[in-house]
């Protein structure tokens, strides 16, 4: 069960592979972002993963992205790509020399006010100093009548070991999103 990104593997507490919830956050307002920092408390870990169950706070019922900094780090240093689908047709974009990571899906307000997009975004090998940063991710949501999903992946142009995550956007967290952060030792 493992190929899943380790969704499936979190039900297992202290079960081989799995993952450990560190901490989560759930906006009791709008919030423009979210931020996990002293991650090296977090060393024993080799992986990091945040899902995130969000809506974006505009009236709008349009898909928006999940915008990441590493280490507060808002230099041209990120580069990444993803594809995203509705089952009738595919979009794909691409970004070097970026000021932050990009990914989708938060659904917009304008939808039903029960509806929250989702997204599983890993982070791997958070804690090395000898290599850039890897991330990846997969999500999905209901824009108006579609239901969409998206695949990405990035990276972090710097050796240094990730002590801090923001997740931002163009837009306010609406609130009810929720940020968790798990970890996994592998």
């Amino acid at each position: 069960m493992g190929w899943h990104w380790g969704i499936l593997a979190a039900s297992g507490a202290g079960a081989a592979g799995a993952y450990d919830l560190l901490t989560t956050t759930v906006l009791s307002t709008t919030t423009a972002s979210v931020t996990f920092s002293s991650l090296g408390s977090y060393s024993d870990y080799k992986h990091l993963q945040i899902r995130a169950v969000t809506k974006y706070d505009a009236g709008s019922t349009n898909l928006n992205r999940i915008d990441i900094r590493l280490n507060s780090d808002s230099g041209s240093n990120y580069t990444y790509h993803y594809l995203n689908g509705n089952g009738s047709t595919v979009a794909s974009s691409a970004g070097t020399s970026q000021t932050r990571l990009q990914f989708f899906d938060v659904i917009g307000g304008g939808n039903d006010t029960n509806i929250y997009g989702a997204a599983v975004i890993d982070i791997l090998d958070f804690s090395s100093s000898s290599k850039n940063t890897t991330v990846r991710s997969i999500g999905g949501g209901l824009a108006g009548s579609e239901t969409d999903i998206s695949l990405g992946s990035g990276v972090w142009l710097n050796t240094a070991a990730v002590t801090s995550i923001q997740i931002f956007g163009n837009f306010n967290y609406a609130a009810g999103s929720r940020f968790s952060l798990y970890g996994w030792k592998g």
